[in-house]
């Protein structure tokens, strides 16, 4: 996906990627087009109803970050939850020298 415009959304973002499909958005005339697919097509549409603020991608952005660490679509959410005014339920500190402990806990049951 290209950035097409400087938006407080996309602030910090350089680039994204969408996953496993590429829906068809036919933004209002009154929306504005943040990204655009490789075509040209938009993928990223901000518009308004009522009196919020609406927000669709036209891919699954969440994937490009299951794969690996991504940088971007972190920013992308950061920037969103901010706006939002959505405040942060976890914050994790450490003093510099420490170590981590994992455990994996594993079962042939489903539930």
């Amino acid at each position: 996906m290209t950035i097409e415009k400087n938006n407080r959304l996309l602030e910090g973002v350089d680039s994204l990627t969408g996953y496993y499909y590429k829906e068809e958005l036919n933004p209002l005339s009154k929306s504005e087009i943040l990204a655009k697919f490789k075509d040209r097509t938009p993928a990223i549409v901000k518009g308004s109803y009522g009196e919020g603020e609406t927000i669709l991608f036209g891919s699954l952005m969440g994937l490009s970050h299951l794969n690996s660490v991504n940088n971007s679509f972190k920013k992308l959410i950061h920037n969103i939850s901010k706006l939002a005014d959505i405040p942060s339920v976890v914050k994790i500190t450490y003093p510099k020298e420490s170590s981590v402990r994992t455990r994996v806990l594993s079962s042939d049951k489903t539930i």
